[in-house]
Protein backbone atom coordinates (compact mmCIF):
# COMPACT_ATOMS: atom_id res chain seq x y z
CA UNK A 1 0.00 0.00 0.00
CA UNK A 2 2.80 2.41 0.90
CA UNK A 3 4.64 1.74 -2.36
CA UNK A 4 1.44 2.31 -4.35
CA UNK A 5 0.69 5.60 -2.61
CA UNK A 6 4.29 6.78 -3.00
CA UNK A 7 4.16 6.00 -6.70
CA UNK A 8 0.89 7.94 -7.06
CA UNK A 9 2.48 10.96 -5.38
CA UNK A 10 5.54 10.60 -7.65
CA UNK A 11 3.34 10.26 -10.76
CA UNK A 12 1.22 13.21 -9.61
CA UNK A 13 -2.03 11.20 -9.63
CA UNK A 14 -2.69 11.71 -5.91
CA UNK A 15 -4.29 15.05 -5.05
CA UNK A 16 -3.38 16.82 -1.81
CA UNK A 17 -4.89 20.17 -0.90
CA UNK A 18 -4.20 22.18 2.21
CA UNK A 19 -5.72 25.31 3.68
CA UNK A 20 -3.32 27.87 5.11
CA UNK A 21 -3.59 31.31 6.60
CA UNK A 22 -0.58 33.31 5.44
CA UNK A 23 0.72 36.71 6.49
CA UNK A 24 0.01 39.69 4.29
CA UNK A 25 -2.04 40.31 1.17
CA UNK A 26 -0.29 38.78 -1.85
CA UNK A 27 -0.46 40.61 -5.18
CA UNK A 28 -1.48 37.38 -6.94
CA UNK A 29 -4.74 35.42 -6.95
CA UNK A 30 -3.02 32.22 -8.08
CA UNK A 31 0.65 31.38 -8.00
CA UNK A 32 2.64 28.35 -9.09
CA UNK A 33 5.80 28.09 -6.99
CA UNK A 34 8.26 25.86 -8.83
CA UNK A 35 11.60 26.13 -7.02
CA UNK A 36 13.71 23.29 -5.61
CA UNK A 37 13.99 22.59 -1.90
CA UNK A 38 16.80 21.04 0.11
CA UNK A 39 18.40 21.17 3.53
CA UNK A 40 19.29 24.67 4.67
CA UNK A 41 23.03 25.17 4.08
CA UNK A 42 23.67 26.30 7.68
CA UNK A 43 20.74 25.10 9.82
CA UNK A 44 20.44 21.41 8.86
CA UNK A 45 17.13 21.04 10.78
CA UNK A 46 15.44 23.44 8.37
CA UNK A 47 14.64 23.20 4.70
CA UNK A 48 15.23 26.05 2.23
CA UNK A 49 14.64 27.08 -1.36
CA UNK A 50 17.83 26.12 -3.16
CA UNK A 51 17.56 27.86 -6.52
CA UNK A 52 20.71 28.63 -8.54
CA UNK A 53 21.18 31.94 -6.75
CA UNK A 54 20.97 30.28 -3.31
CA UNK A 55 23.55 27.66 -4.27
CA UNK A 56 26.25 30.16 -5.42
CA UNK A 57 28.86 27.54 -6.12
CA UNK A 58 27.87 25.23 -3.24
CA UNK A 59 27.21 21.58 -3.84
CA UNK A 60 23.97 20.90 -2.00
CA UNK A 61 21.35 18.26 -2.67
CA UNK A 62 18.03 19.71 -3.81
CA UNK A 63 14.83 18.24 -5.18
CA UNK A 64 12.11 19.58 -7.44
CA UNK A 65 9.22 21.12 -5.50
CA UNK A 66 6.01 22.55 -6.95
CA UNK A 67 3.15 24.12 -5.00
CA UNK A 68 0.08 25.78 -6.49
CA UNK A 69 -1.37 28.51 -4.28
CA UNK A 70 -4.81 30.07 -4.74
CA UNK A 71 -6.33 32.88 -2.72
CA UNK A 72 -9.63 31.97 -1.11
CA UNK A 73 -10.22 35.06 1.04
CA UNK A 74 -8.25 38.25 1.71
CA UNK A 75 -8.31 39.91 5.10
CA UNK A 76 -5.64 42.57 4.59
CA UNK A 77 -3.21 41.57 7.33
CA UNK A 78 -3.66 37.85 6.49
CA UNK A 79 -4.95 35.75 3.59
CA UNK A 80 -6.60 32.34 3.47
CA UNK A 81 -5.13 30.25 0.65
CA UNK A 82 -5.51 26.78 -0.77
CA UNK A 83 -2.20 25.01 -1.43
CA UNK A 84 -2.11 22.03 -3.77
CA UNK A 85 1.03 19.93 -3.81
CA UNK A 86 2.42 18.59 -7.07
CA UNK A 87 5.41 17.18 -5.17
CA UNK A 88 5.82 16.20 -1.55
CA UNK A 89 8.88 17.67 0.10
CA UNK A 90 9.46 18.19 3.81
CA UNK A 91 7.85 21.49 4.92
CA UNK A 92 7.16 22.31 1.27
CA UNK A 93 4.19 24.66 1.75
CA UNK A 94 5.84 26.43 4.67
CA UNK A 95 9.13 26.90 2.77
CA UNK A 96 7.44 28.10 -0.42
CA UNK A 97 5.12 30.50 1.42
CA UNK A 98 8.05 31.96 3.33
CA UNK A 99 10.05 32.25 0.10
CA UNK A 100 7.25 34.36 -1.37
CA UNK A 101 7.34 36.68 1.66
CA UNK A 102 4.01 35.40 3.00
CA UNK A 103 4.87 32.80 5.66
CA UNK A 104 2.19 30.65 7.24
CA UNK A 105 0.71 32.26 10.35
CA UNK A 106 2.09 30.59 13.47
CA UNK A 107 5.17 29.24 11.66
CA UNK A 108 8.09 30.34 13.79
CA UNK A 109 10.63 28.29 11.79
CA UNK A 110 10.07 29.82 8.34
CA UNK A 111 8.53 33.11 9.42
CA UNK A 112 7.52 35.05 12.50
CA UNK A 113 4.27 36.26 13.95
CA UNK A 114 3.53 39.89 13.29
CA UNK A 115 1.59 42.11 15.67
CA UNK A 116 -1.76 43.35 14.41
CA UNK A 117 -3.88 46.23 15.70
CA UNK A 118 -6.41 43.74 17.08
CA UNK A 119 -5.52 42.35 20.55
CA UNK A 120 -8.04 39.50 20.18
CA UNK A 121 -6.51 38.49 16.83
CA UNK A 122 -3.03 38.63 18.37
CA UNK A 123 -4.26 36.41 21.23
CA UNK A 124 -5.62 33.83 18.78
CA UNK A 125 -2.38 33.80 16.75
CA UNK A 126 -0.26 33.50 19.91
CA UNK A 127 -2.46 30.60 21.06
CA UNK A 128 -1.97 28.49 17.93
CA UNK A 129 -0.33 25.19 18.80
CA UNK A 130 1.42 25.13 15.45
CA UNK A 131 0.96 26.66 12.05
CA UNK A 132 -2.35 27.75 10.54
CA UNK A 133 -1.96 24.95 8.01
CA UNK A 134 -4.47 22.15 7.54
CA UNK A 135 -4.56 19.04 5.32
CA UNK A 136 -8.11 19.47 4.01
CA UNK A 137 -8.39 17.10 1.02
CA UNK A 138 -6.74 13.89 -0.17
CA UNK A 139 -7.60 11.83 -3.21
CA UNK A 140 -5.85 8.72 -4.57
CA UNK A 141 -6.52 5.34 -6.15
CA UNK A 142 -6.97 2.41 -3.79
CA UNK A 143 -3.80 0.24 -3.96
CA UNK A 144 -5.74 -2.98 -4.64
CA UNK A 145 -9.06 -2.08 -6.25
CA UNK A 146 -7.83 1.12 -8.01
CA UNK A 147 -11.14 2.78 -7.05
CA UNK A 148 -10.70 6.52 -6.61
CA UNK A 149 -10.93 7.48 -2.92
CA UNK A 150 -11.51 11.00 -1.65
CA UNK A 151 -11.16 12.26 1.90
CA UNK A 152 -11.85 15.64 3.48
CA UNK A 153 -11.12 16.81 6.99
CA UNK A 154 -12.86 19.68 8.77
CA UNK A 155 -10.72 22.65 9.65
CA UNK A 156 -9.43 22.44 13.25
CA UNK A 157 -11.17 24.62 15.83
CA UNK A 158 -8.20 26.92 16.46
CA UNK A 159 -7.76 27.70 12.75
CA UNK A 160 -11.54 28.12 12.37
CA UNK A 161 -11.47 30.61 15.26
CA UNK A 162 -8.71 32.56 13.51
CA UNK A 163 -10.61 32.62 10.20
CA UNK A 164 -13.86 33.62 11.95
CA UNK A 165 -12.08 36.57 13.60
CA UNK A 166 -10.54 37.55 10.26
CA UNK A 167 -13.91 37.61 8.47
CA UNK A 168 -14.49 41.11 9.85
CA UNK A 169 -11.47 42.23 7.83
CA UNK A 170 -12.57 40.62 4.54
CA UNK A 171 -11.17 42.38 1.47
CA UNK A 172 -12.14 40.06 -1.41
CA UNK A 173 -12.48 36.33 -2.06
CA UNK A 174 -12.29 33.94 -4.97
CA UNK A 175 -14.06 30.82 -3.65
CA UNK A 176 -12.72 27.42 -2.66
CA UNK A 177 -12.86 23.86 -3.99
CA UNK A 178 -12.36 22.23 -0.61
Amino acid sequence: AHASLSKQVQNKTATRRYLAVIWGNPKWDEKKVDVPIGRHPIDRKRMAVLDDEALRGRTLHRREATTRLRVIERYGVMTLVEAELATGRTHQIRVHAGHLGHPVVGDLVYGKNRPTKDPELDRIVAGLEGQALHAAYLSFNHPRTTARLEFTAPIPAEIAELVDRLKGYRVQGTGCRV
